[in-house]
């Protein structure tokens, strides 16, 4: 059975601002693929998590540092 373009799973990032050290939380939603990240080590080392972006809601900064990675649960019908 195919996944592609259902969400199959969804993360919440805790992630601080290089710049101004500001937290921000960041929810991500993982769509399917055959190389989708489905638990926290795989998102960890995927090429997925290094392509989502970052902007700092105060200084515009573009990086950040992770610090936590916590699974979401996925509503029925997703």
């Amino acid at each position: 059975m195919s996944h592609e373009g259902r969400i199959v799973a969804r993360f919440r990032l805790s992630l601080r601002c290089h710049n101004c050290r500001l937290r921000a939380i960041s929810v991500v939603s993982v769509p399917g693929a055959e190389d989708a990240p489905c638990d926290i080590d795989e998102l960890l080392q995927s090429e997925f998590l290094q392509r989502q972006p970052f902007k700092c809601a105060k200084c515009d900064n573009p990086s950040a540092q992770l610090l936590a990675v916590s699974t979401l649960e996925l509503h029925t019908g997703e």
